[in-house]
């Protein structure tokens, strides 16, 4: 019997754009991700990144208050074979 697998797999980059409500809600989210900063950091090292990104994000915050920035993204694509 042969094994089944994936029959015309792509990977295809696609650009966007990532907004957020405010750099305090960007940093939220990083801390709700076990899988990223949240299952690393620390309260102490959490309020640090905010204070840090507060400065270093800047020129991307919207008149509005949120932040906006490009983010491109690979998304995989097959069918079972």
């Amino acid at each position: 019997r042969r094994p089944r697998g994936l029959a015309e797999a792509k990977v295809g980059q696609h650009n966007g754009k990532v907004r957020f409500r405010s750099i305090e809600a960007l940093v939220s989210t990083e801390r709700a991700c076990a899988w990223t900063l949240g299952g690393l950091l620390d309260e102490a090292q959490f309020a640090r990144l905010l204070k840090e990104s507060e400065t270093v994000l800047r020129p991307f915050v919207t008149d509005d208050g949120a932040i906006e920035f490009d983010m491109p993204s690979l998304i995989a694509t097959a069918r079972k074979a």
